[in-house]
């Protein structure tokens, strides 16, 4: 069932993703690499019936399918793909089989139209490098997994990277394909996925704690690719506001790597912030 065929706004290079493999639909069906990976995806995952499951880039279904099957009747799996051709083709592929508790929509990983907390387990096979702001898409994965959630990805070893490479080459020829990704996205080594995913959880740790404020002395951290600064994306920084309370005047905060202290750094930043609007607000 398709729940959502809204077209994908923003950049030319989603419009892109969308349009290639709405043109390639119909031939991931049978590819025996994404059918595998999305059987082992399921597994990693931990899939039990009754489980509320995600699929990101679901294409023709690798993971959503056996994943469906497995969580029964009882369970909850949603398909979610940029591409239009593939929502199609996996909505037509989820009739067939008769699956009645999986259905599929267009969405963009890094705006989920989803609430916190909706699902028990993500599935993400063969996309991270597509994403154009990786950082807000593995947030909004975070978003939305419930307490306990859990996430399996798969993307291409370096091999298997070189080898689409010649792949979109020769596809180039014919159509306009994406550009190549930032080899730092590919995550064809395991640890710096590994560095970006605990990275990820402090951050949803400490906005969770900051919550939204208008306070003046109020903390704002920015972790790694959050900073717009090009410099500054291997550091963490912790700012806050001073200024009396109908005049804000400027920001004052510390730089720091991505493991620093949070809880003294965030203490440390407000108290001098709001020391600093005081002796402003007596001078």
């Amino acid at each position: 069932m398709v729940t959502n065929r809204r077209p994908i706004a923003g950049s030319g290079h989603k419009r892109d993703v969308a349009r290639l493999f709405s043109a390639t639909s119909g031939d991931h069906q049978r590819q025996a690499l994404f059918l595998h990976h999305g059987e082992q995806l399921v597994k990693w995952a931990g899939i039990q019936p009754g489980d509320r499951v995600l699929d990101v880039a679901a294409g023709t279904g690798a993971s959503l399918l056996p994943a469906a099957r497995i969580a029964g009747p009882q369970g909850r799996l949603v398909g979610v793909d940029i591409a239009p051709g593939m929502v199609h083709r996996l909505s037509t592929i989820i009739a067939a089989e008769g699956l009645t508790n999986a259905t599929v929509q267009v969405a963009d990983a890094e705006s989920l139209p989803f609430p916190e907390s909706s699902f028990d387990a993500l599935l993400c096979g063969f996309a991270l490098f597509f994403f154009t702001d990786l950082a807000t898409a593995l947030a909004e994965f975070r978003r939305v997994l419930g307490p306990g959630g859990r996430l399996a990805v798969a993307t291409f070893t370096q091999a298997g990277s070189r080898s689409i490479d010649r792949t979109w080459s020769v596809l180039g020829q014919y159509a306009t394909v994406p550009p190549p990704p930032n080899p730092a996205m590919r995550f064809d080594d395991p640890t710096p996925l590994r560095e970006v995913l605990e990275a990820l959880e402090e951050q949803v740790v400490l906005m969770r704690l900051l919550g939204e404020s208008d306070d003046q002395s109020s903390v704002t951290v920015r972790i790694g690719a959050e900073n717009d600064v090009l410099g500054l994306r291997r550091t963490s920084v912790v700012a806050a506001g001073y200024g009396s309370a109908d005049r804000p005047l400027a920001k004052l905060g510390v730089v720091g790597p991505t493991r620093m202290d949070y809880p003294t750094a965030m203490g440390a930043v407000r108290a001098v912030a709001r020391y600093t609007g005081q002796i402003l607000a007596e001078s």
